[in-house]
């Protein structure tokens, strides 16, 4: 009878282990990069919502009669490591008369918070993004920024420019400018 010596099995078993964890860990990075990708896309997303309501000059209705659509404002909290970084949406109307007086109850800045996991975390951003109704600047509709995020040691910038043009830039490409 012929079969299998013990030291056949250990080898093939060898073999078989260090291919599971190759593998294991493959996975493992490709999860994490899909996670950073996640919040970038969804940063993304939060973005153009603004630059679409802006371009629309939707606002809530509890901004109507007293308040006008002044545009909607986009701003990142970096946080300490541990804690978990935001990036929040906001419209903002203010008194026809007087522009300094901004509405600041919740249904007439209808935020929209965006939480990143702990082990993504904004690194650098621009004050805020805002984003005007054409209606109000002809010339220029947007106060363009830049939003660094970075998880597991891969960084993206999200580029904004004056004229809402959403760009994602990796640390090769030309431009970028994150830390």
């Amino acid at each position: 009878m012929r079969g299998f010596t013990l030291i056949e099995l250990v080898v093939v078993f060898s073999i078989i282990a260090i291919i599971s964890t190759i593998g294991i860990i493959s996975f493992s990075n490709y999860n994490k990069i899909q996670q950073l990708n996640q919040a970038v896309s969804d940063t993304v997303n939060l973005l153009n919502s603004a630059k679409s309501n802006s371009l629309s000059q939707i606002k809530p209705e509890a901004c109507d009669p007293t308040y006008e659509l002044y545009g909607y404002r986009i701003t990142a909290f970096p946080r300490p490591s541990g804690e978990q970084s935001t990036v929040k949406l906001e419209t903002i109307c203010r008194d026809p008369n007087n522009i300094i007086v901004e509405c600041a109850t919740p249904a007439c800045k209808n935020p929209k918070t965006l939480t990143f996991l702990k082990n993504i975390k904004i690194t650098n951003s621009t004050d805020e993004i805002f984003f005007y109704p054409l209606s109000l600047f002809e010339d220029e509709s947007v106060d363009g920024g830049s939003i660094c995020v970075e998880g597991w040691g891969i960084k993206k910038e999200i580029s904004v420019s004056n004229l809402g043009i959403v760009t994602i830039l990796n640390p090769e490409d030309s431009g970028y400018s994150c830390p």
